[in-house]
């Protein structure tokens, strides 16, 4: 892809240096977030970027992201209409070597319902993860904050079953600043939801299980507990996390929880991939 902003990509090679936690400046900001769109979108590898060394801090890394929404915005992705949050399952934190929850944006075109065609010219190395969704009624207010699973209820209109495409875009991430991850949106590539559930109150939603599929045979099962012990608390991480960055979410955001299921990464000749979660539907995706 000729992306416009690749000519100032070209800049960024002056910062190789050592690892550094210090704030970034608005240069660095700027130029972080174009080498990392242009990346993903000419599906080269994330953690080349110079600036990689800069982006230690989770800090670092959330700003960055949101310059990157920015750009994406600008480039025809839409609008910010929602999170995925990354790192809820010990398992994962544990593949990945990370201290613990992460969140990434979801941006309008990267938003599909019920079944989608994705192609796979820019991924890297595709997979799919087994998710509940949240759908927002209200901004959860920072007065009332630290939410848990019970204080956020009220913030919920509805819940879907929900697949996220993530994409290795870091080779071996045990290698990769955490805050390169977050600023890189943290894997997401897209996510495919369901139809809302707005009768799921008196859902155990722990108990759910969920499946995941690739070209119709099972590849991996899960709870809902696996979600930080219950999707709910991976919500409300969400919104103490935003809080503390005079962030907040928004009513009519969706939220990814996070994956019930271990990862299940897509080979060549995985045309279908689907998730299913009891009692909240299933969606398809279709590699092209």
């Amino acid at each position: 892809m000729d992306f416009p902003l690749a000519a100032k990509t070209a800049a960024v090679r002056k910062y190789r240096t050592p690892m550094s936690t210090a704030a970034l400046t608005r240069d660095e900001i700027d130029d972080a977030a174009c080498w990392l769109v242009a990346a993903r979108l000419d599906g080269r590898s994330a953690s080349a970027c110079p600036l990689a060394p800069h982006l230690a801090t989770e800090e670092n890394g959330y700003t960055v992201q949101a310059a990157g929404h920015r750009i994406l915005a600008e480039e025809g992705f839409g609008r910010l209409v929602g999170y995925k949050v990354g790192c809820t399952n010990q398992a994962v934190q544990d593949l990945l070597a990370v201290p613990g929850p992460a969140y990434g944006g979801i941006l309008a075109a990267d938003l599909h319902w019920g079944e989608a065609e994705i192609a796979r010219g820019p991924l890297q190395r595709p997979g799919i993860e087994c998710e509940i969704a949240f759908w927002i009624n209200r901004p959860p207010e920072p007065a009332e904050a630290p939410y848990d699973r019970d204080s956020i209820r009220p913030c919920v209109a509805a819940c879907s079953a929900a697949m996220e495409i993530v994409d290795n875009r870091y080779g071996d991430f045990r290698d990769v600043p955490f805050g390169l991850m977050i600023a890189d949106d943290f894997f997401h590539s897209a996510a495919i939801v369901g139809s809302p559930v707005a009768a799921w109150q008196d859902l155990d939603l722990a108990a759910l299980a969920g499946t995941t599929l690739v070209n119709g045979q099972a590849a991996g099962t899960g709870t809902g507990a696996n979600v930080l012990g219950d999707p709910l608390e991976a919500l409300a991480w969400l919104a103490n996390r935003l809080i503390s960055q005079d962030k907040t979410l928004q009513g009519g955001q969706v939220v990814l929880t996070g994956t019930m299921v271990d990862p299940v990464w897509l080979d060549a000749d995985a045309l279908q991939a689907a998730i299913e979660v009891e009692k909240l539907g299933k969606v398809t995706a279709y590699l092209t």
